[in-house]
């Protein structure tokens, strides 16, 4: 491994840390913002720290071809398609790249998010079930027969 490779991997490592502690952060203010509402309802007149700023949020709009497609008919045909059980992600992207959503869109995480609604509508009539992976952790998503 040469200088530069070690000089990636460190930062690769650093950008990581960032994140998992920008995630911690997060939670911890939520607990606190918990901790405060207690405090109120139990003593309205205590005196609790003013709220933290909410963090701007980025959206990334769906791309038009993917807000005017009919999600169940795209997530039955990507499942019969794929043949195997796939994952919520998997099959978000399939849908995308089918209808011409470049894959590192960052708009498809946001879209893998309306096809898990899909998947769970779908899971409440029997229409599809979940399997787990091999690895023992993962939900995968099959046609149910």
């Amino acid at each position: 491994m040469g200088f530069e490779d070690d000089l990636k991997a460190r930062r690769a490592g650093v950008a990581a840390e960032i994140a998992e502690l920008r995630s911690r952060i997060s939670v911890l203010e939520g607990v606190l913002l918990s901790f405060d509402g207690i405090i109120h309802f139990y003593d309205p007149s205590a005196a609790v720290a003013a709220p933290l700023p909410k963090a701007k949020i980025s959206r990334h709009p769906l791309p038009l071809q993917l807000q005017q497609i009919n999600k169940t008919e795209a997530v039955f045909q990507t499942l019969r398609e794929a043949g195997r059980p796939i994952s919520t992600g998997e099959c978000a992207e399939a849908i995308g790249i089918r209808h011409g959503v470049d894959p590192a869109d960052p708009a498809l995480k946001r879209f893998s998010s309306n096809v898990s609604a899909t998947l769970s509508g779908l899971m409440k009539r029997d229409r599809v079930r979940q399997v787990r992976a091999a690895d023992g952790i993962k939900n995968l998503w099959e046609i149910a027969a």
